[in-house]
């Protein structure tokens, strides 16, 4: 556990001790609410449904730069050959990166609560949607570092890393959508449903927290903490 922490605060450390994290946090935060202050004005209704299904794609653009570099830059300074030699398992190298950016993408959730408030102050949303709708993508943001770690874990170049993340975020977003799932029986979209963060996202945002989603959040997350750790090891 001391490791794990360890790790966790040198990933964060990145982010806060130069201002790259403020940076990213300050334009996700002035975005996200621009856009939902613009659209509620432009609505003249005060609801935050608009902004949660806009939401996913401004996550997947953080979190896919900040979880591509947390192993690939590593490996391409040679600091990733150093830490293996230190007293430290893989699984626990591995941990504390997913907990260092749990935490920042968690930051990057919250940057929405200027909105949420003022929706409060000026309207009568339903909590539980509010509720359910940031479950939805704390365990949304989660899930995509996972597997963003995952490919990193894969990666020599961070770079590159960072293109195939963003590649595979984007194919992650359009597959549960109907732009694809309307091309297909619909023996194929419940397989689509089923692979989907984003489509348990939007269900979960609607007011319904199905323990099926949450599982599947928490299942995918440990599966590919489980493939970031086995990668390493066959490429030790």
């Amino acid at each position: 556990m001391k490791n794990i922490k360890t790790i966790a605060k040198k990933e964060l450390s990145y982010y806060f001790n130069t201002p790259v994290g403020y940076i990213i946090l300050g334009i996700l935060g002035a975005l996200v609410n621009f856009l939902a202050i613009r659209d509620i004005l432009i609505r003249g209704q005060v609801d935050l449904t608009p902004i949660f299904s806009i939401f996913p794609w401004l996550l997947l653009i953080v979190i896919a730069v900040i979880s591509a570099r947390t192993i690939a830059e590593e490996k391409k300074t040679g600091t990733f050959e150093v830490l293996l030699t230190l007293p430290v398992k893989l699984e626990e190298i591995i941990m504390g990166k997913f907990v260092g950016l749990k935490i920042f993408s968690s930051l990057a959730v919250l940057t929405i609560l200027p909105t949420i408030i003022a929706v409060f102050v000026l309207g009568k949303p339903d909590p539980g949607v509010v509720v359910a709708s940031l479950l939805a993508a704390f365990l949304y943001a989660q899930t995509l570092s996972a597997i963003g770690i995952y490919i990193s874990a894969s990666s020599k170049n961070t770079l590159a890393a960072v293109f195939v993340t963003i590649i595979t975020f984007f194919l992650v977003m359009i597959i549960g959508s109907p732009l694809i799932t309307d091309q297909f029986p619909r023996v194929f979209q419940s397989v689509f449903f089923f692979v989907s963060p984003v489509a348990r996202y939007q269900n979960m945002a609607k007011g319904v927290i199905d323990l099926r989603d949450v599982v599947y959040f928490v299942s995918t997350i440990a599966a590919f903490l489980y493939l970031s750790v086995q990668k390493l090891k066959r490429s030790r």
